[in-house]
């Protein structure tokens, strides 16, 4: 009744021949009549009572249209059950025109997900990475959290600007007259000779009081981070507002109970085991990085080419890299299936908090984006691959 041949075109690509014998064919054109008559009108006849011979003189191009298209279809999915395939690109259809009393032959052409041997990933060996957190590294962070219990306090009248005052500006930078992007402030507040302005900006504000008021005109650096300022002369006019001094508390006790500890040696070794879970945190992402590289390194499989060649038009990178992306993206999403791996809805949350933290947003406002961009779905499958690494991770053999 229906027959399906498939001929490989290569590896991910492949045409599907389909024919349907005339038997079936009716059997298709029945229930497109039946559903062109519900809502069919014919002068005596209430709709869906319309006999088929009558229905096929007033309604034969649309019940040819809808017998075709379901026909299509519905061959089509049962070949890709059938012959276990998966498409990763839209099908490219190859139809004619129904003839009467006739078999009906098409063909598809798709390309397919890449089929593979998923090798044994439990075990990948890793060289085991120890956390060590040496004084030097506890006083840092002590110095850290004494700099962010600073106090401020103002000036002696006269005070100049000179390095670890904190000062407050208002400033505005114009270039060829007007201000540009990023060139304008008010109450800006930073602490004197830490590098958070250009040093070329700070050494023409060096020196400056309180009230009082500065022009320059400063070049910026060819290599600037901005590529529409790199090696542009900018007109400032630079205010300083305020003067403070900063007061650092003592490194004792005292502080440690301004942080609801009980004393500064608690403090040392909650710093401490911050730091080595820290450290831990990040050799668990370079052993992911490790274990990506194994897993390229692992399988070489061919990728559409389609694929490739649309994200190479859209990204401009190295068509190299795109196929090994897809190929590890296609690895990772077999072990997840393997491992019964999912994104729950607490993941999705607990993800959407922390790009909030990231980006310094309200959760609802993440959410909102992500959902507007129909980027839902791919933050998903994200939050799948990296619980994949993770699992790949508690897997591995260290050594």
């Amino acid at each position: 009744m229906i027959t399906t041949k498939i001929k490989d075109i290569n590896s991910t690509r492949k045409k599907i021949n389909i024919t349907i014998a005339r038997e079936k064919i009716q059997d298709y054109r029945t229930k497109a009549c039946q559903k062109v008559s519900q809502t069919a009108k014919v002068n005596g006849f209430r709709p869906g009572k319309v006999p088929n011979h009558i229905l096929e003189r007033f309604y034969g191009p649309q019940i040819d249209f809808e017998c075709l298209n379901t026909m299509v279809s519905d061959t089509y999915l049962k070949a890709l059950t059938e012959h276990k395939l998966t498409p990763m690109t839209e099908p490219k259809f190859d139809t004619e025109p129904l003839e009467p009393n006739k078999d009906y032959s098409f063909s598809i052409e798709l390309e397919i997900r890449p089929q593979f041997e998923l090798k044994n990933y439990k075990g990948i060996k890793l060289k085991k990475k120890e956390a060590q957190v040496n004084d030097d590294d506890v006083v840092a962070e002590l110095k850290r959290l004494q700099e962010s219990l600073a106090q401020l306090a103002p000036t002696e009248d006269g005070t100049v600007l000179t390095k670890g005052l904190v000062a407050t500006i208002d400033f505005t930078g114009k270039i060829d007259g007007k201000v540009f992007k990023g060139g304008q402030a008010k109450d800006y507040v930073f602490e004197y000779g830490l590098g958070q302005l250009l040093s070329d900006f700070e050494k023409n504000i060096d020196g400056m009081k309180k009230n009082e008021t500065k022009t320059f005109v400063m070049d910026f650096p060819k290599d600037y981070f901005e590529k529409d300022l790199a090696g542009k002369k900018a007109d400032y006019e630079v205010t300083l507002k305020n003067l403070h001094i900063k007061n650092l508390p003592p490194l004792d006790d005292e502080l440690a109970k301004d942080v609801g500890k009980e004393n500064l040696e608690q403090v040392k070794t909650e710093l401490k085991d911050s730091l080595i879970k820290r450290k831990e945190r990040d050799f668990r992402r370079e052993y992911a990085e490790e274990i990506k590289k194994h897993l390229q390194k692992e399988y070489q499989f061919d990728v559409p080419e389609s694929l490739v060649a649309e994200e190479t038009e859209r990204t401009k990178q190295d068509k190299k890299e795109i196929q090994e992306r897809f190929r590890l993206d296609l690895v990772l999403d077999t072990i997840a299936h393997a491992e019964n791996i999912q994104a729950t809805q607490q993941d999705i949350e607990f993800r959407m908090i922390t790009l909030a933290h990231v980006y310094k947003q309200p959760v609802e406002e993440i959410r909102k984006l992500y959902k507007q961009n129909n980027m839902m779905s791919s933050l998903a499958i994200q939050i799948v691959f990296d619980k994949t690494l993770e699992r790949l991770i508690d897997l591995a053999q260290f050594s």
